[in-house]
Order: structure tokens, then sequence, then C-alpha cells
């Protein structure tokens, strides 16, 4: 049997529709949900929301998509695959799950469902993601993952940018490989300190 594509047991990946963003910009009220995405982020108005989903609806590059509750067809975050170089099979992810909805594994399934369509359907084999360090759910969704146990190709690999105060660091995980140190083993290290 074939597995569904955009769908997990809980959510799955649909495009995003004109009333979403009203959603998302009720997101953008959080101050603390902000400081998640981004170093510098600001509050984005329903217009620059607009905009920014637009960007992806005209570029062969990236990928847009509303994470979905299955039960009842809710937005609880957004997942994009971005900046692809289709000739180095080479992306970045980013993932964001709304301030009422963090902690309850979506962004987990997201994150999983992404990288299958990644690996699988646009063939690529390495994927970055940039986790800054006090996002520490992001981080546990990310170990949460092993990535190094992932079922991809042999050439494919993550690369998790690991975002601190003295600079960045580097993590990877490669399927079919034994990496130096796997993502689990870096966010594990990393969350002692």
């Amino acid at each position: 049997m074939v597995k569904p594509l955009f769908a997990g047991e809980r959510v799955r990946l649909s495009p995003l529709a004109d009333s979403d963003l009203d959603v998302i910009a009720q997101w953008y009220a959080d101050g603390q949900w902000i400081r998640m995405l981004s170093a510098f982020e600001v509050p984005m108005t329903r217009e620059r929301l607009e905009q920014w989903a637009n960007r992806y609806r005209n570029d062969e590059k990236s990928f847009l998509f509303g994470v979905r509750t299955k039960d009842d067809n809710r937005l609880v975050g957004t997942v994009t695959l971005e900046d692809i170089l289709w000739n180095h099979g080479t992306g970045w992810l980013s993932i964001s799950v709304g301030p009422k909805h963090r902690g309850n594994g979506y962004g987990e399934e997201a994150l999983r469902l992404i990288l299958d369509f990644a690996f699988d359907e646009c063939n690529l084999h390495r994927v970055q993601l940039t986790v800054f360090a006090y996002n520490v759910l992001l981080s546990r969704c990310t170990r949460n993952l092993d990535f190094n146990g992932k079922d991809v190709t042999a050439n494919s690999c993550i690369v998790m940018v690991v975002a601190t105060i003295c600079g960045f660091t580097g993590c990877y995980a490669e399927s079919g490989r034994t990496a130096k140190r796997t993502t689990a083993d870096f966010f594990m290290e990393f969350h002692k300190k």
C-alpha cells in the first residue's frame, strides 16, 4: 500500500488559503512565538503576510504548506521547503506552529511529512534547518526525529544549523553513513550546558 503523500496520523500538509493569513496574523500578536521564528522578526500585517504567501506561490524553488489537523481541518502551523537548488539537490526548511498548538507533536509530524516530500518526491539530497538554541521545543522535536535513522537514500543528509549567542554550530546526520555526532547527541550535549 502506498502511503499518503501529505498526510500523517494527526496532521496533513495543504496549500494556504487566503483566510489562513488572518489566523497567522493573530499568531504574530504573541511576542514569544515571534521570537522562535528568527533572530530578527517583527509583527506582520495582513498585507505583508499576503506578500509572503505570494512569494511562495510564484516561486518554483520553494513550497509553502499549511499544517492542518486531520480531524477538524484547523490550521496549526506552516512549513516551508525553500531556496531549493535543483542542480545540487539541496534546500532549506522552516516550520512554525501556532502559539496555542506548540508542544502537541504537530511540528514533529509536519517535519516528517516535509522531509518525506523533500527526499522522496523532490529527490533532494540535503536539507538544512536553523534551530535557535533558545527554541527548546524545536530542539526536542529534531532530537525525536532521529535523523540518523531516517529511511532515505544513502546520499541524503539533514544539516542542522544551531544558532547560539557565540555563533553558529553545524550538526549533521547522514543516512547510510555514521555521522561523527548525531543530531540527538548534539542536542543532548547542548541542553546539558
